[in-house]
Order: C-alpha cells, then sequence, then structure tokens
C-alpha cells in the first residue's frame, strides 16, 4: 500500500523536531548557568522530592553540628577552669596558709597574708561564675544567673549555736569583706539582752555591740520572736530564746583575753559564697481534663517527651481491689498502649509510665476518677 507524504507533514516534523531540541538546548543552557540538574518541580518530581528530603537532613545536620560545636566550647571551658586554673588559685591558697601556719612571719606580715587570700577568693569567686556564650556554666539549670553571689555566713564553736546554724536558723544583712567576730560578755538567754562586744581585726580591737531597742529602751522582736544584733554593719537576726555564756575578757594578770581566758560563745560572720543555681530538674507540669474538680495528679521521674494518659474505665480509689483499664501514649494520641489495673485503696493510686509514674489523690475528688 502506497503512502503519501505530504510536504506539509514533512514541514511540520521538521519544524517539531527543531522546537524539541530548540527546548533541549536551552534546558542545557539553563543546566549549565544554574549547576543544578533540576530547575523546577516538572524537570523531574521524583528527583525533586529527593533533593528536599536532602536539603532537611542537611539542615538538621548543620543543626546538629553546631549543638556538637557549643556542647564542645562548653566543655572544653570547663575542663580548662576546674583542671588548670581553679587548681592553681588553691594551691596558692595552700602555699599561704603553709606559710602563715609557721612562726617565721609576724602578725602584719600574716594580715598582707589574709589580704591575698581574700583575693584568691574574689578570683575563685569569678572562675565560678565563668560564662559561655553569655551562660553561666556552673549554674545548673538556671544558666541565666551567677552560680554564686558573695554574701555572709554564720559560724561558731558553740554546739548549741551551731546546731540551730546548721538548721537555717539565723538571717544575715549587711556586708563585710572582713571576718567579724561577737563575743559574748554576759550569760543568759538574747531576749535579756547580754552584753557584747565584736571585732573584725581578728580580736585585737574590740567594740561594744547593739541590740535593737525601741524608744523606751526595750528589745524589739519580730512577730517570729527574732531579736536582731549589730555588729559592724551587720544585722544578725536570731531567735531570742538563743542561750550564750560569757568570755572572760581579761586573765588574771589583767591581759585583755589573754592566755587561760574562757571564750564564752563566739560567733564568726564570715565573707562566703553563696550558690545561686539550680542542679535539680525542673517539676513536671502535669494539666488534666476532664477530671474530679478536686483531683490533684503529680509526676514524677525523667520524661524525654509528652505522656498522655487516659482513663478508660471508672477507678474507685477509695476500694481496694477495683479493678479499672488506662492507656497511655507518647506520641500525642496515634498510638496508645492500654493496660490493667488494680486499685490498693486509701484515695490514691500511682501509674507507671514511661521514664517514671504518676500519682493521683483522689481524697478530696470523692474517691472515684
Amino acid at each position: 500500500m502506497a503512502i503519501r507524504v505530504t510536504q506539509k507533514t514533512m514541514y511540520n516534523d521538521m519544524v517539531g523536531q527543531m522546537q524539541k531540541n530548540l527546548a533541549g538546548y536551552m534546558e542545557s543552557v539553563q543546566q549549565g548557568s544554574t549547576q543544578k540538574k533540576i530547575n523546577r518541580p516538572s524537570d523531574d518530581p521524583a528527583g525533586t522530592y529527593r533533593v528536599l528530603t536532602t536539603r532537611v537532613d542537611l539542615t538538621n545536620t548543620a543543626q546538629y553540628q553546631e549543638n556538637v560545636d557549643t556542647a564542645k566550647g562548653w566543655l572544653n571551658l570547663e575542663d580548662s577552669v576546674l583542671s588548670t586554673r581553679v587548681p592553681t588559685v588553691l594551691q596558692d591558697l595552700i602555699t599561704l596558709a603553709e606559710q602563715a601556719s609557721t612562726g617565721t612571719y609576724d602578725a602584719s606580715q600574716r594580715k598582707i597574708m589574709a589580704d591575698q587570700a581574700r583575693q584568691h577568693f574574689g578570683t575563685l569567686l569569678n572562675l565560678a561564675n565563668t560564662e559561655f556564650e553569655g551562660k553561666s556554666i556552673f549554674a545548673g539549670h538556671r544558666y541565666d544567673h551567677n552560680a554564686f553571689e558573695e554574701g555572709l555566713a554564720l559560724t561558731s564553736w558553740d554546739e548549741d549555736w551551731a546546731e540551730a546554724i546548721k538548721a537555717g536558723g539565723y538571717t544575715l544583712q549587711g556586708a563585710s569583706s572582713e571576718t567579724v567576730i561577737i563575743q559574748f560578755t554576759e550569760d543568759g538567754a538574747l531576749e535579756n539582752m547580754p552584753s557584747f562586744r565584736w571585732s573584725n581585726d581578728g580580736g585585737d580591737t574590740w567594740q561594744e555591740g547593739s541590740y535593737e531597742k525601741d524608744v523606751n529602751g526595750d528589745l524589739v522582736t519580730d512577730a517570729n520572736g527574732n531579736v536582731q544584733i549589730a555588729a559592724n554593719g551587720v544585722i544578725l537576726t536570731v531567735p531570742k530564746t538563743m542561750e550564750v555564756k560569757a568570755a572572760e575578757t581579761t586573765d588574771a594578770d589583767g591581759k585583755d583575753n589573754g592566755p587561760g581566758a574562757k571564750n564564752g560563745t563566739l560567733l564568726y560572720i564570715r565573707p562566703t559564697a553563696i550558690y545561686q543555681g539550680d542542679d535539680k530538674d525542673p517539676p513536671v507540669d502535669v494539666t488534666m481534663m476532664g477530671a474530679p474538680k478536686d483531683l490533684t495528679a503529680t509526676a514524677t521521674g525523667d520524661f524525654g517527651k509528652n505522656v498522655l494518659v487516659r482513663m478508660d474505665s471508672d477507678a474507685d480509689l477509695d476500694t481496694a481491689g477495683s479493678e479499672f483499664t488506662w492507656s497511655y501514649s507518647t506520641d500525642g494520641g496515634a498510638n496508645w498502649v492500654t493496660a490493667k489495673g488494680q486499685t490498693s485503696g486509701g484515695g490514691t493510686m500511682r501509674l507507671p509510665v514511661p521514664g517514671g509514674y504518676v500519682d493521683f489523690d483522689a481524697t478530696g475528688a470523692g474517691g472515684t476518677i
């Protein structure tokens, strides 16, 4: 069978080939200028998907690398401070203490050593507050605060006072760059205002101390029964019932507080570093929906992600042996793990979940959840 090819068909076919070649040429030119094989999704839909996925992976990898660099910088700085700079300061302090403990140096030289020790204390305080990228590296979770602040602390050799101090039964207001010694010269409870004196030069010189009094000269106490003692610009607040022992301010030869004299109750107010950070995990936030009004719930553990807990049947927490069904989800409710439980009575219940426990207290909610 004969087929006739017209001139028009030949022309259209030639033009079509030319257009196809031109489109291919233009695509090659664009790929050459952009250095990209895919310039629009229609060029290669499957390839476009792979490109987008790869871009996400590269972004995540870059973030991981940035996190690693930050962690390495943080740890390297910590290592430098703890393994090099702090030991150097501590060794200097040890050397000063060893020198001062010998009889080679007189009081004026030991005073210079004490000043040097205070300077080392300031250095240690600054090292403890070292920051990396604006964050305090030794402050735990509270990295936006200084790890330590300079303050005052109270110590005493008197066992009763030492026990009260350990329990935190005092407060200090004011500031002092030197140790203040408070010495009582009369026996009795503080509410009777036994006389005392204070020194900020290690006992070389003494000044009379004072209590807070009203216009009538009577002792002032706060609502908690505390009294205020003033010494060297520092106010010590302690319970008025605290007992003190009198000191012998002179010995048998009349020397002020010399050898053989009784020291009585001595209180030492010293400059110290107070920790301001937080090395504990923040409390777990528990949100309840559709629960009885007076039901309370708390969570304990280390949760790396949100955990949903669902009660699938009522649970009578006041009755021991009551069976119930509950579920938990760690992916926002997409999948649930169901379990059966049994109450133990007493109005409370503990449910184990990934990472810890959830405790319920229904004593004020009628006992049923």
